[in-house]
């Protein structure tokens, strides 16, 4: 009984052995999984969260970047404000036609002079083209310029074969009420070596209401035309015989754009290119009178 015992004893302090031995080995080895009240754990934990959010954020922190950049268009906005003649209403008027009218009318409302209604103007000594035909060609053109500058403009004709007279044409103006008229014309002389671009304006005793604008409009017109085409400038002149400015009542000039007793001149005044420049100058011109 008493080796029973002991042996049986001796069984249970190995199996203890073994027992306290597995325990100890299980406890390195597979311990329980950390948890968050541990502040060792909670910390490596707690990286793996703030390393995913760290993108997020920089990638809100870029969003905001490029939603908050300015466009192109913003930085350099678009200017709206080309049309720097709108609200103005201009006359022009294509001298002559294509048939004179002989027919007299008075060349003023006070005078008791009388004059042709309208005559068919000069003639190129050596292309044989008429001025009427190149006053129409350059008026159409200025026409269409002013127009894209946001003005209304005011024709007294768009065809060669009309009957206007010259006290008409002012009287068109008028009713219209244009801010200014501008008569387009070419000049010829006996003396063919005479060359260069004029402007006649209304006399100052004979139309005292119009003269001070009619000269501010001419003296804004000869620089810049006379510059865009190279043409000699022969001045701003004072007359007091034109039906066309003793009828008006409103400013108004006569641009004589050159000479067509003139050989040289009047191979550019036949030009589409010369015209052209001529346009840009009485452009030009016509916004600097605005702007003064």
């Amino acid at each position: 009984m008493s080796k029973f015992t002991s042996k049986l004893s001796m069984l249970i302090l190995i199996i203890s052995v073994f027992l306290l031995t597995a325990c100890s080995s299980g406890a390195v080895t597979s311990s329980p999984s950390p948890t968050i009240n541990s502040p060792i754990y909670t910390t490596t934990l707690a990286s793996p969260t703030l390393s995913s959010a760290s993108p997020t954020v920089s990638s809100a922190s870029t969003t905001a970047s490029l939603s908050t950049k300015p466009s192109p268009t913003a930085t350099k906005p678009i200017s709206t404000n080309n049309k720097q003649l709108s609200g103005y209403v201009i006359g022009i008027d294509a001298g002559h036609q294509l048939k004179g009218n002989s027919s007299l009318e008075k060349s003023g409302p006070n005078s008791s002079v009388m004059k042709a209604k309208v005559t068919t103007g000069a003639t190129g000594n050596n292309s044989g083209i008429r001025e009427q035909v190149i006053n129409l060609q350059v008026a159409k053109k200025l026409k269409t310029k002013l127009e894209s500058l946001g003005a209304k403009v005011v024709m007294t004709r768009t065809t060669e074969n009309v009957d206007i007279s010259n006290k008409e044409r002012a009287e068109l103006f008028n009713k219209a009420h244009v801010d200014f008229a501008i008569r387009i014309h070419c000049d010829s002389s006996d003396n063919r070596s005479v060359n260069g671009l004029s402007i006649l304006i209304p006399d100052s005793k004979n139309n005292a209401s119009i003269y001070n604008k009619s000269k501010r409009l001419a003296d804004s017109l000869i620089g810049p035309m006379c510059k865009s085409t190279g043409a000699a400038n022969r001045g701003v002149i004072q007359r007091s015989d034109q039906t066309g400015f003793n009828w008006s009542s409103v400013p108004i000039v006569t641009v004589e754009m050159g000479f067509l007793s003139n050989a040289n001149e009047e191979s550019k005044l036949i030009t589409s290119s010369y015209q052209d420049k001529l346009v840009s100058g009485y452009a030009q011109g016509i916004l600097q009178y605005v702007k003064n």
